[in-house]
């Protein structure tokens, strides 16, 4: 679990970090990290019932991935940003996956926070929605899937409720 409070650089993955009940990577309650959290290489993997955890907190850069975020659980998402700021992009390379729970849950779920940047696809992002926008976020740089990139679910690819926001 996150320190309330807590401000680290970085985070950068070309291992594994894992956890068996729980975030993978869980920042709360005012943490920031000030740098990036990247996940490099296709042999790099986080997971956990949500992969990558931001409740009320800040990441003054990039969410990176070019190898697997996902979520262990059938309800859990890869990526669920909730009344938090990035500052920079979230970004998932080619060859690259995001995935959420196949119940519910999605491969990213940005509900009532600001991306600063965008969302660029160039893999695979999927789960029962792949990207799900809601609570008055906004996404100021947009979505973008590149050539050879899949945003999927099994409900809805790309999903926006409750006066979500994308500036184009």
């Amino acid at each position: 679990s996150g320190s309330s409070g807590s401000s680290v650089g970085s985070i950068s993955n070309s291992g594994t970090i894992s956890a068996s009940n729980g975030a993978a990577i869980n920042i709360q309650s005012g943490s920031s990290i000030t740098g990036n959290i990247e996940n490099n290489g296709v042999a790099a993997l986080i997971s956990g019932s949500t992969g990558i955890y931001v409740t009320n907190g800040s990441i003054g850069g990039s969410i990176t991935n070019s190898g697997t975020i996902t979520s262990t659980s059938s309800w859990g998402t890869g990526i669920y940003l909730t009344g938090s700021t990035v500052a920079g992009d979230i970004s998932n390379d080619v060859s690259s996956t995001i995935s959420g729970g196949t119940a519910s849950g999605a491969g990213i779920r940005i509900s009532g926070s600001t991306v600063t940047g965008g969302i660029f696809n160039s893999g695979t992002i999927s789960s029962v929605t792949g990207v799900s926008i809601s609570s008055g976020s906004t996404v100021t740089g947009g979505i973008t899937n590149e050539a050879g990139g899949t945003i999927s679910g099994s409900s809805h690819g790309i999903l926006f409720l409750s006066a979500a926001r994308q500036a184009v």
